[in-house]
């Protein structure tokens, strides 16, 4: 069994950004985050602002942890992830 991966200090900034990117993007479709990393951002903004198409990426070393971080969470306005050079 795989464990998804957790980053407490993701956990502890995400209703802080939350609060400054969610009036930027009120009237934005679309979303590149660089650097997704454990998935949690693109989950919890996903859910909050689910007018966003929200597109993951990171480097190939850390595209299995982005894919485990993304099962099973919840983001229906997430893309496929895109793996950086």
């Amino acid at each position: 069994m795989h464990t998804r991966p957790f980053s407490q200090a993701c956990a502890n900034n995400q209703q802080p950004i939350l609060e400054i990117i969610q009036p930027l993007f009120a009237e934005v479709d679309e979303v590149l985050e660089i650097g997704s990393g454990t998935g949690q951002h693109a989950a919890y903004f996903g859910a909050a602002m689910p007018h966003l198409r929200w597109q993951t990426s990171d480097l190939p070393s850390i595209m299995p942890v982005l894919m485990r971080g993304a099962s099973g969470r919840s983001c229906p306005m997430c893309w496929r992830r895109l793996q950086l050079m």
